[in-house]
């Protein structure tokens, strides 16, 4: 079990949370612009949103077209709250970064059963499809549960010691990005939400254990050039080549 599964996933009524948690069920104030903006950002696609109770966190899944064959997931619900950026001296100079959301892209062929949606993502033999959209939400999540912030740069491993998501899943923690021009499929702007402000947008991406090996060594700037070198790089594509090779680690 994750350490995100270990905060949201195994709690029970009558569970006492950790000191200093605070769980709140806020929905976004942002929900249409986020559709209108992902729209606009991705025209004619079919979407999806369901919604998880127990996060109130939604999740819009857009299909993929003849002419991008990828889908393209977000959150909506992260943005219900600022989140806390205590730790940011001065605070004044990244209020910017309080409002976020998340996403990421999936490949076209990603294995899902759209008549079991959501129920799936909770269904244990789903596992391999529902990976991807169980961390999303989760970690949409985190900044509300554990009073915290996230942002580009910042790494989530799976557990300690770091283990795969699913059984047929290389990948054993995710590093957020900005989605930028050469940071997957197509560039995605912050979202305009009116007087002057801007709802940030990061992108998820799945990493091996040495891809995050190196970006602890290396730092988050370095790994990101080593992704763009890799097809489908910033893709949750369980097929995708390493971006860093085991030997790399703790090279100069």
């Amino acid at each position: 079990m994750g350490f995100l599964e270990e905060l949201f996933g195994v709690a029970r009524a009558g569970d006492e949370l950790p000191r200093g948690v605070t769980v709140r069920h806020l929905r976004t104030a942002y929900k249409k612009r986020l559709l209108e903006h992902f729209a606009a950002a991705f025209p004619g696609r079919k979407t999806v949103v369901w919604d998880d109770p127990d996060t109130l966190i939604e999740l819009a899944v857009m299909f993929p077209t003849a002419a991008e064959p990828y889908y393209v997931v977000h959150t909506i619900g992260m943005s219900a709250e600022p989140m806390d950026l205590s730790d940011l001296p001065p605070r004044q100079r990244y209020e910017w970064l309080r409002l976020a959301e998340l996403m990421l892209f999936l490949p076209g062929d990603w294995p899902v059963d759209e008549s079991r949606w959501p129920q799936h993502l909770n269904d244990p033999e789903d596992k391999p499809a529902a990976w991807p959209l169980r961390l999303l939400r989760l970690l949409a999540a985190l900044p509300r549960k554990g009073n915290t912030w996230l942002g580009a740069g910042h790494s989530i491993p799976n557990g300690a010691p770091p283990h795969p998501y699913a059984e047929n899943a290389p990948f054993t923690g995710a590093v957020l990005f900005l989605p930028g021009e050469k940071n997957g499929p197509r560039a995605v702007e912050s979202v305009k939400i009116g007087g002057g402000k801007r709802l940030m947008l990061y992108l998820v991406v799945p990493v091996y254990p040495q891809e995050m090996a190196y970006k602890l060594e290396k730092g988050a700037e370095a790994l990101e050039e080593k992704l763009r070198g890799v097809e489908n790089g910033f893709v949750a594509d369980i097929r995708r080549p390493p971006a860093v090779e085991q030997e790399e680690e703790g090279t100069e």
